[in-house]
């Protein structure tokens, strides 16, 4: 990437059954059948170019590292990262921007009406709150999907109004597509996949690989900063060589198809 940031010393490679950590795309093989490299944080990673114009964000605009995270509502890996989320946000605060794709996975039946409303909540200024209300009502250890009766539940338990709830759903459809758009250009497999100032990390890895990214893009962040570059600007800077395209062995997450009976019992 031509624009400063620091190499990662040391390789975080892990050995693992594929359905550990997420939910991805690819039909065929069982998780079980298939043990598969799975990168969390590599030496000298690439970045790659992800826009978060009109996606749901928290955070400010001035924090010099963006998240952006591709999830599902029904994938129970999801559900889990959403902890180590948290935990970043009470550590980082202003330090750190948390932008959100939603990336409905084609074999959980209930995530695309999921995205909808959360997207429809985004619309009407309460993103978090309905977030966090069907974060809580995701995929448990019982297998079950969300139900229409679950995500209306989510939706008053936000606050968002009911009266225009399938108007703003429909203003969303855009809103999803593009989402859909970017995961597909990006060859984003699965869920959860976490880009860190461009850089890519699949599945629900542990707090500490998220620490030392973020760790290392807010030293070349601050770098940039007293070179003259904007606050605002870090992250666009930042990306703007990045490549489109994630490279076959870095993009699956732990939720996919093929993968949804494993992804559905974690």
């Amino acid at each position: 990437m031509p624009s400063l940031h620091v190499v990662f010393a040391a390789s975080v490679l892990s050995v693992a059954s594929f359905s550990m950590s997420a939910c991805s795309h690819e039909s065929g093989s069982s998780a079980a059948s298939a043990p598969r490299l799975t990168s969390a944080v590599q030496p000298a990673q690439p970045v790659y170019d992800v826009p978060v114009d009109g996606l749901p964000i928290l955070g400010k605009a001035t924090a010099p590292v963006t998240l952006v995270e591709f999830a599902d509502y029904e994938c129970p890996f999801c559900q889990r990262g959403e902890g180590t989320m948290k935990q970043l946000r009470a550590k980082y605060g202003d330090q750190v921007r948390f932008a959100f794709a939603v990336h409905p996975l084609p074999f959980h039946p209930q995530a695309r009406p999921a995205a909808l409303a959360v997207l429809a909540a985004d619309h009407q200024g309460k993103f978090a709150p309905m977030h966090e209300a069907l974060l809580q009502r995701a995929t448990g250890d019982d297998g079950k999907p969300l139900t229409d009766a679950e995500i209306e539940a989510a939706a008053r338990e936000a606050g968002l109004s009911l009266d225009t709830l399938a108007a703003d759903e429909q203003a969303a459809q855009p809103v999803l597509a593009r989402a859909d758009a970017l995961a597909s250009r990006l060859n984003v497999r699965g869920t959860p996949t976490v880009f860190v100032n461009g850089k890519v990390i699949v599945g629900a890895m542990p707090l500490s690989t998220y620490e030392q990214l973020i760790d290392s893009e807010l030293a070349a962040a601050r770098a940039l900063i007293a070179s003259g570059v904007r606050p605002e600007d870090v992250y666009n800077r930042t990306i703007a060589n990045g490549a489109a395209t994630v490279a076959e062995s870095e993009g699956e997450g732990d939720c996919a198809p093929g993968l949804q009976d494993d992804c559905a019992k974690k």
